[in-house]
């Protein structure tokens, strides 16, 4: 209990400062003495809610807190209703509870006109009341409401961070895993041949054979070379993207990222250029980057189909599309046309948001 203790926020202890106005209250005989008791209890409610994970004593905690303020509000002094502040922090820092859904959040709001609409038929209403519940309640809705807009803003960008960050690593992962495949292919058999001709070699030198050793290096120097051909190849291919391995790589960052994906590739890969293939796959990349870090979309679409002597590129989704054009969207994807002579088009900038992208077939430059 007292690790839980020492994990609230200390903003939440010294908000109880303003119990000493109902303690006061009833020491000088201006409430009743029994007020004590109840304040005793309505701070044992507030750290239950705070500390407890039972959820039945969170729900009589919570209940507790409603009956003080409606009673302080109702029978003893308006002024009791500014504690309806302590639920509102409660429900944003603590509970995580803004929803229409909540039932907390629901007896919260109608907390607010239960206090307005007793008081009015107990007699104990006037302009200088309903001006005072109207500015308590505009200001604890709007800063309810405020806060929990900033807080969940704030997590949307931490979520970000998250999704960029596994976005990276599985991109890492997924290329590290690619030159693992590559090595293993081109050079795992190569260093087997190498080994056992150099073994060979020196099973020939210890037998004075000189010519079948000198044949066996001779085979070893030029297995030797063509394992360097296939290091620089490799290394070349760094450079290049298949187009097939990266459509395979773009669903999977979109499905991770829960976005669902369509892919409908009508061309035929193999007939088109690897450097053309590595543009397209990096300008694909960047798009499905852009849907996942800035769309918050639910649906995306990719189609690349052959027209006539170009390539074409609709790329959809149903997010929140361009706020205002500028002229400047897409810069990373327009730098990368301007050397194959191609260009980028936004069909729609609002659901559902739709880009197409034209270079031609054969990866002209410019």
């Amino acid at each position: 209990m007292w690790e839980k203790l020492k994990r609230v926020h200390y903003m939440f202890h010294i908000a109880l400062v303003f119990i000493i106005f109902p303690v006061a209250g009833a020491i000088s005989g201006e409430y009743p003495l029994f007020l004590l008791m109840w304040t005793a209890i309505f701070v044992t409610a507030y750290y239950a809610v705070l500390l407890s994970n039972h959820r039945l004593i969170q729900f009589f905690s919570w209940w507790l807190l409603i009956a003080y303020i409606y009673y302080g509000s109702v029978w003893l002094n308006t002024g009791f209703t500014w504690y309806i502040f302590y639920l509102s922090n409660l429900l944003i820092y603590e509970l995580d509870d803004i929803s229409f859904k909540s039932w907390r959040f629901l007896t919260f709001v109608a907390l607010q006109p239960a206090i307005v609409i007793t008081n009015y038929l107990m007699g104990n209403f006037g302009p200088a009341e309903l001006l005072f519940f109207i500015v308590t309640f505009l200001f604890s809705d709007g800063l309810t409401f405020g806060l929990h807009r900033i807080q969940m803003t704030e997590r949307i960008k931490e979520e970000k961070v998250k999704q960029n960050a596994q976005l990276n690593l599985f991109m890492a992962e997924n290329e590290r895993n690619r030159i693992g495949r590559d090595l293993h292919d081109s050079l795992g058999h190569t260093f087997a041949m190498l080994s056992v001709k150099a073994e060979l070699a020196q099973q020939f030198l210890q037998m004075e054979a000189y010519d079948k050793a000198a044949k066996e290096l001779q085979e070893v120097q030029e297995i030797s070379k063509k394992s360097m051909a296939d290091v620089r190849r490799i290394i070349n291919n760094l450079k290049e993207r298949t187009l097939d391995e990266e459509l395979v790589t773009i669903r999977a960052m979109l499905e991770m990222s829960g976005i669902q994906v369509e892919i409908d590739n009508q061309l035929n890969v193999a007939s088109i250029p690897p450097s053309q293939q590595s543009t397209i796959s990096m300008i694909l990349l960047e798009a499905a980057t852009n849907i996942i870090k800035h769309a918050q979309a639910k649906k995306s679409w990719f189609s690349l189909v052959k027209k006539d002597d170009k390539l074409v590129l609709d790329i959809r989704d149903d997010g929140c599309g361009f706020q205002k054009l500028t002229g400047q969207e897409l810069h990373s994807i327009r730098e990368r046309l301007v050397t194959m002579s191609g260009r980028v088009e936004i069909l729609s900038s609002k659901t559902p948001t739709q880009v197409r992208i034209e270079l031609p077939y054969g990866g002209k430059e410019a």
